[in-house]
Formats: C-alpha cells, structure tokens, sequence
C-alpha cells in the first residue's frame, strides 16, 4: 500500500515538473530574406506538437473601425454575449438577446468582410433559456457545442449543433444548475491533459465557478471549485488564455472601474490565484477579451460610455508591462458584449449595442503581401513575400502538455528585382538589340546576367547580340539586388532568315507602265512589306506596283522587302526610259460641209518622229501634219492621232469630235414707235439642223455696243437709223451668216416743270415747261405727285396735308 501511494505521489511529481516546462521557442531564417522567393523560416522549439505561426501580426495597433452593423431584422432585443466563429461551413456571429430569450445566428455567407446575408432566429429550444446573457461555443472532436448562461434562473444551458455552425441545434440540456450566482461571462478551455474546463463569472457574489467536464463537454459537469475575487463588486465578464505553463484570466466588474488579472496557476483542476489590479478608472466596464498577437498581449474591455479601452499587458503575462492604447469610440449606447474571431491574420471583433439592438464590427488588421498570413507547419512551405518591406512574425508553440511558448521576430524582406526585357530585331546575322525594363520596389540593382542560349552571355544593361544560327533560344536575364535578391525571367526568341529581294523590269517609254515582276523570297515565314524606290523621288509599298516614269533618263530603281518577323533585303537595278512623244493637236471649224483644220502640235526630246496617222472617225486617214478634212454629216467621230519616234515610242491622242449644223441667224424687235433713251425688246429667231443646237449669240446694234444675250433688251441714246447684226453659232462654234435689220429711232419729248414754294395746307401751283421733238407738239402729260394723288393736267394745283419730302 505505500509503495502504491508512493508511484502516485512520483506520478504527480513527475506530472507537475512537465506542467511547469514552458515549451522554448525561437524564429530562425536561412540565407538573403528576398521578396518574391520562397522563404526559409524555421521553429526551433522544444517538445512543441502544435504551431501557430502569423507572417502579418501586430494587428491591434491600428484598428478600422468598420461602419458594418444590424439589428438583426428587428429580432434582437437587449443584446448581451456574443460568439464569432468560423468553420469549414461559413462565418457566423451568435448573439443572445436576453429579454425576448432568443439566441440569433447571423450569416456572413460572402466572409466577415462583406455585409451579413441572413439572420436566422435559433429560438428558446425546449424552453430552456429564460434569459441569455453569455455564450461560448466548443469543438470537440469536430462537434460543435455552445454553453448558454441565464442570469436569472441560474442555469447553464448546452446546444449542439453538431458537425456544422451552420446547423440549427438538435438538442438542449441544462448541464449546469448549481454553483451559480447569476451567471454572466463564460469560457471554455481544454488543458493539455484533455479535461475540458468551463470558467462563469457570477455577478452577484463576484466568484468565478470552474467545473469540469472531463475529456468531453458532452459529458455532465463537476464543480471544481469557486473563486473568489478579492474586492469585486458586480463580477460581470472573464477571459482566459495560456502562457507557457501558466493559465491567466482577466475579469472586469461592472460597478468597479479594475481590471483584474488573476494568474491560476498551471492547472484548473487545482488553481492557486494570484489577483492583481493591472488597471483601475474604467467606466462601468461590461465585456472583456485577452489575446496575443504581434509579440504582445492586449486586453479590450467594452463599457458603457459606448468605447472599447484597449491595453498592451507586454510579451509576458507573468511579468505584465502595461501600457493604455486609444480607445476605440462606437458610440449609441452600452456595449453589452465582446468576442474577436481571427482568420488568415485578420482580427475581427463584434460587439453589441445594447440600447439600439444592434451589433457593431470593428476590424485589425495589419496591411498584409504574403503567400499565407498563417501556418501551423512547424516549418512552413512555399512562403512568399511578394513585396519587400519588415513584417512581423510571430510563432506560438503548444508541447503536450498543453503550455505554450511564443517568440515574434520582425523580419526584414529585401526587395527582389522584378526582372523583365523586350527585344528587337531576330534576323540571321543582324544585332538583336535587347532592352532590359528590371525594376526594383526599393534598394537597387547590383548587377545583370545574360544568357543567349549559345554558351554566351553579358553583364551589361541592355546588350546586343548577333545570332548565326536558325533556331530556337531560350533568352535569360538574372538581376541581382545590392542585398542578394536575384530574380531569372527567361523568354524564347526565334531566329528568322533574311528574305532574298528580287525582281525583274525593261526600260520603256516613258508615261508606259513598266512591266514590274517581283521574284523575291524567303526561306522561312512570309514576305509582308515591300518598298519600291522609282530613283526619281517616287515610291511604292505595293507588291506588284503599277507605275510609269513621266520622262525619259535613267534611273537606279530599288526594292526592299520585309518578312513577317522584321527581316530586311534590298536589291537596285540601272534602268534606261526613253522619251515618249508628247501628242497634242489643234482642232479648229468644226462645220459640216466645210473644211476642218487638224493641225499637228507635238513635241519630242532626244529623237524624231518619224511618222503620223490621223483616224478622222469616218473612215477617212492621212499621214500629213497639217490636215484639212470635210465631214459630210454632223455628228460625233472618234478622231485618233498616232504619232512614232525614230526611238519606238509611239503616243496616240484621242478625241471625240463633234461637227455640228451651221446656223441660221434671224431676229424681231417690238412693233410701236422706237424712241431714243428707251428700251427695246429684241427676239432671237435662229434655228439650227435637228440634232444640233445654238450656243452662244453675237448682237452689233449699230451704235458701237454689242450682246451676248439670245434675246437683249437694248437702249438708243440718240436718234436715227441703225443696222442690227446677229451671228448665231452651233455647240462647236460654227458661225452662220450675218443676219441684219435696219431700225428707225425717234427723238423723244423732253419731260420738265416748275413749282411755287409753298407751305403746309396752302395750294402749290405746277407749270409743265417740257418740250417737243422739232415738228411734233405735246399730246399729253401725267404728273404723280408723289403722295398718291396723281393729274393729267398741264399745269395741275396740289395741296400737300402733311410736311416732308415727296
């Protein structure tokens, strides 16, 4: 029997030396830290079988508060505890609302980053919630469990919800109905030894009551024991997290402005805690949170003045160093709860709005670049700092026993260059030029490295390199910055061959189309350009142009050809173009029955003519220079001059002649007495040969002015008698006889008269004083007096009714 007690007291002994080994950690990098490349970062540890590392920590220092919030469709009433969570299902935040004794799950189905997507009301199952006020959620063995505290029945009520936050719960038992003094905050933890432990802060008798539940929450809880908290007045909310062998909590009271840090020793099956004030003057404070990130603890504690306080308890619980951060102002009312859920390093805290039955979410997170925000690899894999810059990371390390070690280290990434380069030009036996467009987000580039693909390479910036084979090369560029971060960025270049520019063409004459055949080729690709050069200062991109030199001489005419991948020959030839004869002819009478005159106007230079041939269009040649044809009937002929060099350029001019009708001229003028000074109406009355028409009229009206009109209405300034001419013409100008008329002009009256000068409503007296051609008399007279009234009188009397000019 003693040596029985005695293995037991060995045991335990031995049991509590391992308890209080705290797992020693350190972060430890292999080789140049470089952005963009894999990492080499290690957890040196002891003893560790879980790790939880974070490449983006310190978090808590900048917080965003996000303007994210709901009421829960009107279902939420009185809020008081929340759980954040997430699984393999989704995000999700649960909340009790006490006065309506409901738990309500609202579902972030697109992340906690986005706006809720639904609200789901998770009832009072089986009545057993009178009312809620804390919650905390468990997963055993993949199962999903929450406790539920009632404050007034006091009573601690557990859901299942089986393998899924996504699940309505299937069954509810009050696991909890002793020990309690109105319970407020809960918290679940498991020790390294598996016994799952339950911590309720009773806020009547300011006690926290831990029971066990052995190695399964489903199994029925045993109290352990009762706390008592030295000094507290209104124990409302606690948290509880393990640093290295060590359980520590924070507790707050509602009436009393402390909080309290209670160290509970290695295990929580027999705490021995030791209490302190880490800080006093919070204002009715109502919720509370311990975490660690970035190499420090923080506590967060939601009041009722609507803030969370914020403190940095120091990189070690045991030994605290405190320090107050700015709070984080919400506003609205008490904030009756606080719970934060973490995923890929990003911290997301909720808290509930008690007065507006609302939920508000504030958001950490330091910027992060990183292939994986977190791990828990004991050496991570395949980690990737895209950008350089410091991060902070940090490694928690959890041995079997349940103690945890932590270590942070602010790793400094060096930039690493982000390599690139074009090219231009990949012809056979032609530079290459190569540009290199490498930048560097900070630090600089300490050197280049070329590869060609050919067993050649080049350390300068941008080389150019000259290929003398056909084929495929793999191009690498390695840049290297000053700190040893080198990045190879390789790229396939093909070489192309030269095309062979060819083409064939005679001299001729000149304004001839040249007869241009282009025999150029190419061994690989396609020929996709082509520049033609005249020598004369005209060009040409058409494959196949259609081209004659205005003038003779000899001109070096060039085409350069391109391919498809840039790729240039170019080939000349000396071609000779004579001079062409310049055909030009002048045509004048073109009237039937008469002669037409064809008169031979063209030029050469640097040879003869030698012979002519006039086509007259009505079967009808000759060979002479100077021509004269009578064509028989009017009508269009197509008329043709060949005109042959001595050096065998031929030019032919063409023309469509016309021979028109030769008009007859005839006219009228106005019967009645023709009178100088006024005008006179003259009528056309030419006629032409059906199929023809006149064109243009010529008037001579005797007194030295003519017309061009058909029918001019012409003024004799004196009297006598004139002979009027009118020569008509056809559309080919072909005159008619003159056509001639005497006309006899009058002498005109001479209108004139006198008045008295009068006034306005007196009678003004008008005297005629015109005069009469010699032997003839005044017949009669009109006068208008230029106020509507008008007289045939000879010398009338007016009386103006108004003043003024008339």
């Amino acid at each position: 029997m003693k040596k029985r007690l005695f293995s037991i007291f060995f045991f335990l002994l031995t049991y509590s030396a391992l308890l209080a080994q705290c797992p020693t950690v350190s972060i430890t990098t292999t080789g140049s830290v470089c952005s963009a490349a894999s990492v080499g970062i290690t957890g040196n540890t002891s003893g560790g079988i879980y790790f939880d590392w974070d490449f983006c920590a310190g978090d808590f220092e900048n917080p965003v508060l996000d303007t994210t919030s709901t009421d829960m469709n009107g279902l939420l009433l009185t809020s008081a505890g929340v759980a954040a969570l997430s699984d393999s299902t989704g995000d999700y935040l649960f909340v009790c609302s006490r006065d309506n004794s409901k738990l309500l799950r609202q579902d972030f189905s697109n992340g906690f980053d986005n706006p809720p997507t639904a609200v789901t009301d998770l009832g009072n199952l089986n009545g057993t919630i009178f009312s809620a006020n804390a919650i905390a959620f468990f997963n055993d063995g993949g199962i999903w469990h929450c406790l539920v505290s009632d404050i007034f029945l006091n009573v601690v009520t557990r859901l299942d919800f089986g393998n899924g936050l996504n699940n309505l719960p299937t069954g509810t038992t009050s696991v909890i109905t002793t020990g309690l003094n109105a319970p407020r905050g809960i918290k679940i933890v498991r020790e390294g030894n598996g016994t799952v432990y339950a911590l309720i802060a009773n806020f009547a008798n300011n006690s926290i009551s831990i029971f066990s539940f052995g190695t399964t929450i489903a199994n029925a809880p045993t109290l352990v024991t009762t706390l008592q908290v030295p000094n507290a007045n209104g124990l409302i909310d606690l948290d509880i997290i393990r640093d290295c062998d060590h359980w520590y909590a924070v507790a707050c009271m509602y009436s009393l402005p402390d909080l309290v840090l209670i160290d509970l020793g290695n295990s929580l099956s027999s705490p021995s805690p030791v209490y302190s004030t880490y800080v006093n003057g919070m204002f009715y404070p109502y919720g509370i949170k311990l975490l660690y990130d970035g190499g420090q603890f923080y506590s967060f504690c939601s009041n009722s003045l609507g803030s969370i306080n914020v403190h940095r308890l120091g990189a070690q619980l045991s030994t605290p160093s405190v320090l107050s951060l700015p709070s984080i102002s919400i506003g609205g009312g008490p904030l009756s709860g606080i719970d934060f859920c973490k995923k890929n390093s990003k911290y997301y805290c909720f808290t509930p709005i008690e007065s507006v039955h609302r939920v508000k979410l504030i958001q950490f997170a330091e910027p992060c670049n990183v292939s994986s925000a977190q791990s828990t690899d004991s050496i991570p894999a395949n980690l990737l700092f895209p950008v350089g810059g410091n991060y902070l990371v940090t490694l928690g390390v959890t041995d079997s026993n349940g103690n945890v070690g932590r270590d942070s280290l602010l790793l400094a990434v060096n930039a690493t260059p982000e390599t690139n380069f074009s090219f231009s030009g990949r012809c056979l036996g032609y530079p290459t030029q190569f540009q290199n467009s490498t930048t560097i987000s900070n630090g600089s580039i300490s050197g280049y490295l070329w590869d060609f693909g050919t067993g050649d390479t080049s350390s300068v910036s941008d080389p150019q390199f000259t290929f003398t084979a056909l084929n495929n090369f793999q191009i690498s560029l390695t840049a290297t910055s000053s700190e040893g971060c080198s990045l190879q960025f390789d790229s396939l270049i093909t070489i192309a061959p030269l095309p062979s520019a060819q083409f064939t063409v005679t001299g001729g004459c000149s304004e001839s189309l040249l007869p241009i055949v282009d025999l150029s080729t190419v061994g690989t690709g396609s020929i996709s350009a082509w520049l033609w050069d005249f020598g004369n200062g005209d060009t040409s991109s058409a494959s196949l142009p259609s081209y004659a030199y205005s003038t003779g001489g000899n001109f070096t005419m060039s085409l350069q050809v391109t391919t498809d991948a840039g790729c240039k020959d170019t080939i000349t030839q000396l071609i000779t173009v004579l001079d062409r004869p310049v055909g030009m002819i002048e045509v004048t009478n073109t009237c039937i029955g008469q002669p037409v005159n064809f008169l031979d106007l063209t030029t050469v230079s640097g040879t003869t003519i030698i012979s002519r041939q006039w086509e007259f269009g009505d079967g009808d040649t000759s060979s002479s220079s100077i021509v004269a044809h009578t064509y028989a009937t009017i009508g269009n002929y197509p008329l043709q001059f060949i005109i042959a060099a001595a050096n065998g350029c031929v030019d032919t001019v063409s023309q469509d002649l016309r021979i028109s009708d030769i008009p007859i001229a005839g006219f009228s003028y106005q019967a009645g007495p023709l009178c100088d000074g006024n005008g006179i109406q003259f009528t056309d009355l030419s006629s032409v040969a059906v199929g023809d028409s006149i064109f243009k009229w010529y008037w001579d009206f005797g007194d030295s002015t003519t017309s061009n009109q058909q029918h001019p209405i012409h003024r004799f300034d004196t009297a006598g008698t004139f002979t009027v001419k009118l020569v008509a013409y056809s559309l080919t100008s072909c005159p008619s006889i003159v056509f001639s008329l005497p006309i006899t002009i009058l002498e005109s009256p001479v209108a004139d008269f006198a008045t008295s000068i009068t006034c306005l409503g007196s009678d003004m007296q008008f005297t005629d004083q015109s005069s009469a051609p010699t032997g003839f008399s005044i017949d009669s007279v009109f006068w208008d007096f230029g106020n509507g009234l008008t007289s045939s009188q000879l010398s009338p009397v007016v009386n103006y009714s108004a003043a003024g000019r008339y």
